[in-house]
């Protein structure tokens, strides 16, 4: 079990993330009924799959890709 709240976790993550190309955004998720973190991509590629780790302080880590996030006028 992680010993650090999965909120903290993310925000020190995110600032890293989000500097690799093609990384739109970070989020909270969940995955076979305990949370992760959600690596929002444009396009997965090899860079990206290569840079992320597969977990970060107990966390399980999951790239999706879901293309450009644009925010609303």
């Amino acid at each position: 079990m992680p010993a650090s709240p999965i909120a903290d976790v993310l925000s020190e993550l995110t600032t890293e993330l989000m500097g690799l190309p093609g990384v739109v955004g970070t989020a909270e998720g969940e995955f076979g009924g305990s949370a992760c973190i959600l690596v929002l991509v444009a396009t997965t590629t090899l860079e990206i799959e290569r840079r992320v780790p597969d977990r970060f302080r107990g966390y399980r880590v999951i790239v999706k890709e879901t293309g450009q996030i644009k925010a609303l006028d």
